[in-house]
């Protein structure tokens, strides 16, 4: 059978398709032309620690969770206060102080610690995004995923979140992307991802 013949033929099978071969060829033709874009991240103490303020305090509500339960064991004690029960208040308000100066003082000191000994800054990956999915690389070690692994990806000013599970995230930021920029990235991601799995924090 000539080339022409079997040009002719899937043409004729696009028509009989319809509008749903047409949508899939596009879609083909549009991965085909989307060049793979790689980011070689280099973490500094800087962009460690936005991105540990975002995870805790930005992505996650558990810290706000917390700090009312606080704030309600405080007005517990308060209200002793009022009613007559001062012994029983402060134990209220020095439960309340405890929790929240505990918590949030293991926090920054552990995140001051792993900035100190983690050797920051320095490169921790590449990542080579493609339509199909993402390779990841370090040193040591070699991963292939496909984009339905991805369990969410964020957009901040100058930076991406890539999170694998609702715990570690690849940080992309901008100014360490070849063959394209954090936009083309987003887009890349946009295509890729359904909506309820990207957000834009700007």
């Amino acid at each position: 059978m000539s080339l022409q013949n079997q040009e002719d033929i899937t043409a004729d099978s696009r028509k009989q398709e319809g509008p749903a071969a047409e949508r899939r060829t596009q879609k083909e033709d549009i991965f085909m032309e989307t060049p793979a874009i790689t980011v070689h991240t280099r973490l500094t103490r800087t962009s460690y620690r936005k991105y540990m303020y975002f995870h805790v305090f930005r992505k996650d509500s558990a810290w706000l969770k917390f700090t009312a339960m606080c704030l309600l064991v405080l007005l517990f004690g308060l209200i002793n206060f009022r009613t007559g029960s001062p012994g029983l208040g402060w134990v209220f308000v020095l439960l309340a102080a405890y929790l929240l100066v505990s918590r949030y003082l293991r926090f920054f000191l552990s995140l001051n610690r792993i900035c100190s000994q983690d050797g920051l800054p320095r490169t921790f990956y590449s990542i080579t995004f493609s339509p199909s999915g993402l390779d990841v690389s370090n040193k040591t070690e070699h991963a292939s995923y496909p984009w339905k692994q991805v369990h969410h990806a964020y957009r901040r000013p100058g930076i991406l979140y890539l999170y694998m599970n609702p715990q570690t995230a690849y940080l992309l930021p901008d100014g360490m992307i070849q063959c394209g920029t954090l936009e083309d990235l987003w887009n890349l991601i946009c295509s890729s991802l359904p909506p309820e799995k990207r957000t834009e924090y700007l």
